[in-house]
Protein backbone atom coordinates (compact mmCIF):
# COMPACT_ATOMS: atom_id res chain seq x y z
CA UNK A 1 0.00 0.00 0.00
CA UNK A 2 1.78 3.14 -1.19
CA UNK A 3 -0.76 5.94 -0.57
CA UNK A 4 1.21 8.26 -2.82
CA UNK A 5 4.44 7.99 -0.82
CA UNK A 6 7.45 7.57 -3.07
CA UNK A 7 9.90 5.03 -1.76
CA UNK A 8 13.52 4.95 -2.85
CA UNK A 9 16.49 2.92 -1.68
CA UNK A 10 17.45 5.68 0.77
CA UNK A 11 14.00 6.55 2.09
CA UNK A 12 12.05 3.86 3.94
CA UNK A 13 8.34 3.60 3.31
CA UNK A 14 6.25 5.50 5.84
CA UNK A 15 2.65 4.64 6.51
CA UNK A 16 0.91 7.89 7.36
CA UNK A 17 -2.57 6.67 6.55
CA UNK A 18 -4.54 5.62 9.63
CA UNK A 19 -6.45 3.07 7.59
CA UNK A 20 -3.25 1.10 6.91
CA UNK A 21 -3.34 -0.61 10.33
CA UNK A 22 0.39 -1.27 10.31
CA UNK A 23 1.36 -3.18 13.43
CA UNK A 24 5.13 -3.21 13.06
CA UNK A 25 6.89 -0.67 15.30
CA UNK A 26 9.32 0.30 12.54
CA UNK A 27 6.73 2.65 11.07
CA UNK A 28 6.51 4.60 14.32
CA UNK A 29 9.95 4.24 15.89
CA UNK A 30 13.24 4.97 14.23
CA UNK A 31 16.58 3.52 15.21
CA UNK A 32 20.10 4.69 14.66
CA UNK A 33 22.47 2.37 12.80
CA UNK A 34 24.58 0.36 15.23
CA UNK A 35 28.30 0.01 14.80
CA UNK A 36 29.67 -3.52 14.92
CA UNK A 37 31.53 -4.10 18.17
CA UNK A 38 33.98 -6.54 16.58
CA UNK A 39 32.74 -9.53 18.59
CA UNK A 40 31.61 -12.44 16.39
CA UNK A 41 27.86 -13.03 16.63
CA UNK A 42 28.26 -16.58 18.03
CA UNK A 43 30.48 -15.27 20.83
CA UNK A 44 28.14 -12.34 21.48
CA UNK A 45 25.12 -14.66 21.71
CA UNK A 46 26.99 -16.94 24.13
CA UNK A 47 27.83 -13.95 26.34
CA UNK A 48 24.29 -12.61 26.21
CA UNK A 49 22.81 -16.03 26.95
CA UNK A 50 25.09 -16.49 29.96
CA UNK A 51 24.21 -13.01 31.22
CA UNK A 52 20.48 -13.71 30.75
CA UNK A 53 20.76 -17.01 32.65
CA UNK A 54 22.52 -15.23 35.53
CA UNK A 55 19.77 -12.60 35.57
CA UNK A 56 17.09 -15.29 35.58
CA UNK A 57 18.73 -16.97 38.57
CA UNK A 58 18.96 -13.62 40.37
CA UNK A 59 15.27 -12.99 39.60
CA UNK A 60 14.35 -16.38 41.12
CA UNK A 61 16.44 -15.61 44.20
CA UNK A 62 14.77 -12.21 44.61
CA UNK A 63 11.30 -13.70 44.09
CA UNK A 64 11.98 -16.19 46.87
CA UNK A 65 13.26 -13.43 49.17
CA UNK A 66 10.16 -11.31 48.55
CA UNK A 67 7.90 -14.31 49.12
CA UNK A 68 9.70 -15.13 52.38
CA UNK A 69 9.30 -11.53 53.55
CA UNK A 70 5.59 -11.52 52.72
CA UNK A 71 4.76 -14.79 54.50
CA UNK A 72 4.66 -13.27 58.02
CA UNK A 73 2.20 -10.65 56.77
CA UNK A 74 -0.26 -13.33 55.58
CA UNK A 75 -0.11 -11.57 52.23
CA UNK A 76 1.62 -14.54 50.70
CA UNK A 77 -1.23 -17.05 50.66
CA UNK A 78 -3.87 -14.77 49.18
CA UNK A 79 -1.85 -13.11 46.42
CA UNK A 80 1.41 -14.77 45.43
CA UNK A 81 1.62 -18.48 44.71
CA UNK A 82 4.54 -18.40 42.25
CA UNK A 83 7.41 -19.53 44.51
Amino acid sequence: MNHGIRQTANTPARHHCLSCHVLSPGCYVSTEPQEHDGIPSEEKMAQLTAQWQEQQEEARRLDEAVADNLKPLAFWSSVYHGV
